[in-house]
């Protein structure tokens, strides 16, 4: 929609991608501003198989920008194409299960959000108002699996250099949400969380929009 459009630029970062859903989902429908994308996960075995299904979508050419697989170990970050060309826009989808993962993951987007975007070098010779212009940020969809697991996702980030907000959506956007929710195969799971504390999203979901306090291209 192009209401994400707005949201997605230069080159895309999926953290923990397992199958790719998302991330080649984005790649599919809000590539407008979209010059790159790469998928990543911390498991060798799933990054085998997040290959395959990226090979399986190209050869179908459902995709109209590049896009790369590789490995990325959130605790020991190494990751070629991103010294190359550093993420603009980094997106996850229920990356924050783990409480030992939090720190790790916070500390990797810290890093990769103060890092100067892909894009970000054409910014002095473009409009203000172009996607190019913009700050690197992240969208992520956080699972409400258990309010320690979300205040402890929070509290790791209000001690970082980072900006937390909630996105919030009409009843008629959460509605169309749940239409492919229910076929998650662990949808139960995920309504499980609804009402279950006053903060607790619809669905069960939380969507967070996190960046720098201070833009990475200044200076």
């Amino acid at each position: 929609s192009s209401h994400w459009d707005d949201h997605f630029h230069g080159h895309v970062l999926e953290l923990g991608s397992g199958t790719g859903l998302a991330g080649l989902c984005v790649g599919r429908h809000c590539g407008r501003n979209i010059e790159r994308l790469t998928l990543t996960d911390g498991m060798p075995l799933v990054v085998s198989n997040l290959q395959h299904n990226v090979d399986a979508t190209s050869s179908l050419e459902a995709l109209a920008i590049p896009c790369e697989v590789s490995l990325l170990n959130w605790t020991e970050p190494s990751c070629p194409v991103l010294e190359e060309h550093p993420a603009d826009v980094i997106i996850g989808t229920d990356v924050v299960y783990d409480l030992t993962a939090i720190d790790p993951l916070v500390s990797l987007l810290e890093t990769l959000l103060n890092k100067r975007g892909s894009t970000s070098a054409a910014a002095s010779s473009s409009s203000s108002s172009s996607p190019r212009s913009r700050d690197p940020c992240a969208i992520l969809a956080i699972a409400h699996r258990s309010a320690a697991t979300i205040e402890a996702f929070k509290k790791a980030l209000g001690a970082s250099t980072l900006i937390l907000e909630e996105l919030r959506f009409s009843e008629e956007t959460w509605e169309q949400v749940r239409t492919w929710t229910c076929l998650a195969q662990d949808y139960n799971s995920l309504i499980a969380g609804v009402g279950v504390d006053d903060d607790s999203p619809p669905l069960g979901v939380h969507i967070y929009l996190i960046s720098p306090t201070h833009s990475p291209t200044s200076g």
